[in-house]
C-alpha cells in the first residue's frame, strides 16, 4: 500500500484550492492509494474539501471528520489479510497551525474505537495528526492499533519509534524522503524496521504527465496571482477616490 499522511498544500490559503487539485492528480499518477487530512488541507474550508474529495481518485480519509470517507479497508496476501487504514485529527492541533474549520471534527479516541469495534480487521493502520503529548494520548487510549503514522511531527529516522508497544512511523521532511516497512504476518515482530528512500532528481526519472501537471498548475496559480493584485490595486485606486 502507499499512504500518505495529508499536508500537501501549504498554508497559503488564497491559492490552495488550486494547489489542492493539482496535488490530487499528481498523487493519482504517482499510484497512492489513501490519503489522511492534515491541518493544511482542512485550510479549504469545508465546501471546498468536500468538492475535491467527490473528485478524488484516491481515497481520502478521516475517522473523525464530518463528510469524509471514515476508513478504506483492503484485502491484502491472497484475500486472507485484512487491513484497516484511517486517520484522525486532533482539534487541539489545529490552533497551533493557526487553522480554523468550519466543518464538524469529533473526538478522535471515540472514533478511533468505533472502528476498532465495527470493522473487522487483521491489521489496523493509523495516522494521526497531533501534537506533543496527545499522541501518546491518542495511541494509548486504543489499544490495537498496529502501526501509527505521526503526521505532523517533522524528523527522519530509519528506526520505528515504539510509544509503548504500538510501532509509530514519523513524517519525513519537506517529502525529501519515503518510508516503508514489510509485514510479516505471524513473526514475533510482525513490523520491524523502517527504510528510508530518499528522492532525489538524479536517481528519479521525471514522468512527462507529472511535468505537464506542473506547468499547468504554475500558469494558473500565476494567472489567479495577478487577477488577485488587479482586484487589490482597483480596490485600493477606488478607495482612494472616495
Amino acid at each position: 500500500m502507499i499512504i500518505n499522511n495529508g499536508n500537501n498544500i501549504g498554508f497559503k490559503t488564497h491559492i490552495n484550492h488550486i494547489t489542492a487539485k493539482y496535488v490530487m492528480k499528481s498523487m493519482a499518477l504517482s499510484g497512492f492509494e489513501v490519503i489522511g487530512v492534515g491541518p493544511q488541507e482542512l485550510t479549504l474550508g469545508q465546501e471546498s474539501l468536500m468538492k475535491l474529495i467527490e473528485h478524488s481518485p484516491i481515497n481520502v480519509v478521516s475517522a473523525n471528520i464530518s463528510g469524509l470517507l471514515p476508513y478504506v479497508r483492503f484485502s491484502k496476501d491472497g484475500g486472507t489479510l485484512k487491513v484497516l487504514v484511517t486517520s484522525v485529527m486532533d482539534p487541539e492541533a489545529l490552533p497551533q497551525y493557526d487553522v480554523e474549520y468550519d466543518g464538524e471534527i469529533s473526538d478522535p479516541i471515540s472514533a478511533l474505537k468505533r472502528l476498532q469495534k465495527e470493522i473487522d480487521h487483521d491489521l489496523f493502520i493509523v495516522i494521526v495528526h497531533a501534537v506533543g503529548e496527545r499522541i501518546s494520548t491518542i495511541i494509548n487510549s486504543c489499544p490495537g492499533i498496529d502501526l501509527v503514522i505521526d503526521g505532523l511531527t517533522p524528523r527522519v529516522s530509519d528506526n520505528l519509534d515504539r510509544d509503548g508497544v504500538v510501532p509509530l512511523l514519523c513524517n519525513n521532511r519537506r517529502g525529501q524522503y519515503i518510508s516503508y516497512v514489510d509485514y510479516r504476518p505471524g513473526a514475533a515482530k510482525a513490523i520491524e524496521k523502517t527504510v528510508l528512500l530518499r528522492a532525489g532528481d538524479t536517481s528519479v526519472k521525471e514522468d512527462p504527465e507529472i511535468k505537464n501537471l506542473v506547468l499547468a498548475y504554475n500558469q494558473e496559480r500565476n494567472e489567479y496571482s495577478r487577477k488577485i493584485r488587479k482586484k487589490n490595486q482597483l480596490e485600493t485606486l477606488h478607495a482612494m477616490l472616495q
